[in-house]
């Protein structure tokens, strides 16, 4: 059946940088850097309408971003962007009518990963950089499996290799054991501002923002930060984020690596209390070529609280790869 996949693309307005991007990198994403424009790609394969939002911005090596277009912009750093021209890419949890796309129950990685390449051939990239963050990350090393002349690297950011019910009695042992009395009291007090008044005039999608708010302590390096701007009109489809959710349990992050050929970047947060650390432990060796590095004052979200460390770590990785 003959389907378009409308890529909604918002050319950001930033000024030049420089790049010291090896000779190898690929061209980068097409498009004038000096206005903003919206197009769409027209693509056969699928059963349904897709529309997907991307923005783009940034200058240097071409590169994609999973999660959301409006979330993920927020997250990195101006430096960043004067050396990635990065296509950032809603899936269709992170659209306002995800589950009108496709049966909750239906949407799995494979249906992510045809998306992220209809959305790269329509955007013309040859080899790119693909880059994730929390459960993003696992689909961009699923990406990475399935499409291996595609990417040149893969970005791995507070990922965990496992979703099962033992890393989850991980997760809150971690957060027993290591979280100061300080942290607990505040998300104490956190999670008891959100009322059934407050909860019960809230969408749903506006508690899933509000309960990741409220459990900074477990996110975030400052027990008191406030998230709530990174969520600050963020459309999302909550009808498609449990069952993708539920179906991560069954998981397991080392199938498919020998299919994997692009180098991998691993970077977690010392303060991840959902996301442990040490999850990686015994997992790491069987990626054929894996860098991991741990963040000392980082939660879940290290290219934003320590984004100084993670653009150095980043662009010395590449340029060592």
């Amino acid at each position: 059946m003959r389907t378009t996949v409308a890529v909604l693309v918002v050319l950001a307005l930033l000024g030049p940088g420089c790049s010291e991007m090896p000779e190898e990198s690929t061209a980068p994403i097409p498009g004038s850097t000096t206005e903003r424009l919206q197009r769409s790609i027209v693509v056969d394969g699928a059963d349904l309408e897709v529309t997907l939002e991307v923005t783009i911005e940034g200058s240097g090596r071409s590169c994609i971003v999973i999660g959301s277009a409006v979330y993920y912009p927020r997250a990195f750093s101006d430096a960043f962007k004067q050396q990635f021209r990065c296509a950032y890419v809603s899936t269709r949890m992170f659209t306002a009518e995800g589950s009108k796309t496709i049966a909750p129950e239906e949407y799995t990685l494979d249906v992510v990963v045809s998306d992220l390449e209809r959305v790269r051939d329509g955007l013309g990239l040859d080899r790119v950089v693909v880059i994730g963050h929390s459960m993003h990350a696992l689909m961009a090393l699923e990406y990475a499996k399935a499409h291996p002349e595609r990417v040149s690297h893969v970005v791995m950011i507070g990922m965990s290799p496992r979703y099962d019910a033992d890393a989850l009695q991980q997760s809150g042992k971690y957060w027993e054991t290591d979280a100061s009395a300080e942290r607990k009291s505040i998300l104490a007090r956190n999670m008891a501002e959100l009322t059934d008044a407050v909860l019960g005039e809230a969408s749903p999608e506006e508690v899933v923002a509000l309960e990741y708010v409220a459990r900074a302590p477990m996110y975030w390096f400052d027990p008191e930060y406030d998230a709530s701007w990174l969520w600050a009109d963020v459309p999302f489809d909550t009808e498609l984020m449990g069952p993708i959710l539920e179906g991560l349990g069954e998981y397991d992050v080392r199938r498919g690596l020998s299919d994997l050929k692009p180098p991998v970047l691993v970077i977690v947060g010392r303060y991840d209390y959902v996301v442990p650390h040490f999850l990686w432990d015994g997992v790491k060796d069987a990626f054929p070529n894996l860098t991991y590095h741990l963040f000392e004052e980082s939660g879940h979200t290290p290219q934003l609280e320590q984004p100084e460390l993670f653009d150095r770590t980043l662009l010395d990785w590449i340029a060592a790869n």
